[in-house]
């Protein structure tokens, strides 16, 4: 299962229902927040498809860690730590 934390903004809940695919729900809502959680089936994965259709609609979404439900910030490249 994974999960992602929507901005909401000026936003609704029912736009965001509609950007999703079937294999993805929101689970959770705190007015700011929408939290959605799904499977990935196929070419409806979380990160090729899900965020990238929230953003089309101008709702900024992070993938959350399984673990302990905070937000996951990608590493910085190793490369151009050496190059500073």
């Amino acid at each position: 299962m994974r999960r992602a934390a929507v901005q909401i903004g000026n936003g609704s809940i029912s736009t965001i229902e509609r950007l999703l695919p079937w294999n993805y729900r929101v689970v959770e809502t705190d007015g700011s927040i929408a939290v959605v959680e799904g499977e990935d089936r196929a070419g409806w994965t979380l990160d090729d498809y899900v965020i990238p259709r929230l953003a089309s609609g101008l709702y900024f979404a992070t993938e959350l860690d399984p673990s302990d439900g905070e937000a996951i910030v990608p590493s910085s490249n190793p490369q151009e730590e050496e190059a500073t």
